[in-house]
């Protein structure tokens, strides 16, 4: 809270401009919901009696309340869970790391593994232009063995149903 902000805001309330919630003339510093109801339970009762002061009253101890909440929970949390969205990093590796043991707990010990990847996969090409790239049973490997990674890319880019499918 910005200093001498309440007194700006409110010069009915604070005709000297001194005594606002941030003042650093005070010589007691007090928290922002002891001020408040310092000022609600005051004799003097314009406080009280200003219902735009006492919405930004509410307002900013609102404010305060949920800031204090948020930073709780997220202490008690688990702070690492927020880098598991974010590939590559070591959150999201050991994220992946641990789901791969209780795979393997669970499932036991794997027998064979399998790679796939689309520019081996001839079935994908031929559907896309069967003039150029043949047949699934009769490829053109000549032409599909001089494509691109740039032109590769450019044809999965332009047919991502097919991809999809594949």
């Amino acid at each position: 809270i910005e200093s001498y902000l309440e007194e700006r805001c409110y010069p009915w309330l604070y005709p000297h401009g001194k005594g606002g919630e941030a003042d650093p003339e005070r010589p007691l510093q007090i928290n922002l919901r002891d001020y408040y109801k310092q000022r609600l339970k005051s004799a003097d009762n314009r406080w009280q009696k200003d219902p735009t002061w006492i919405f930004r009253a509410l307002n900013l101890l609102q404010r305060e309340d949920l800031c204090r909440s948020v930073n709780y929970h997220f202490s008690c949390s688990n702070a690492s869970d927020i880098g598991m969205v974010i590939r590559g990093s070591s959150a999201f590796w050991d994220k992946a790391r641990r789901h791969l043991r209780s795979m393997y707990a669970t499932l036991g010990k794997p027998f064979i593994f399998l790679s796939i990847n689309l520019q081996d996969d001839v079935e994908f090409l031929t559907n896309i232009n069967p003039e150029k790239f043949g047949s699934t049973c009769n490829p053109n490997w000549e032409a599909i063995d001089s494509l691109s990674d740039d032109e590769y890319l450019m044809l999965a880019n332009e047919n991502p149903a097919i991809v999809a499918r594949m």
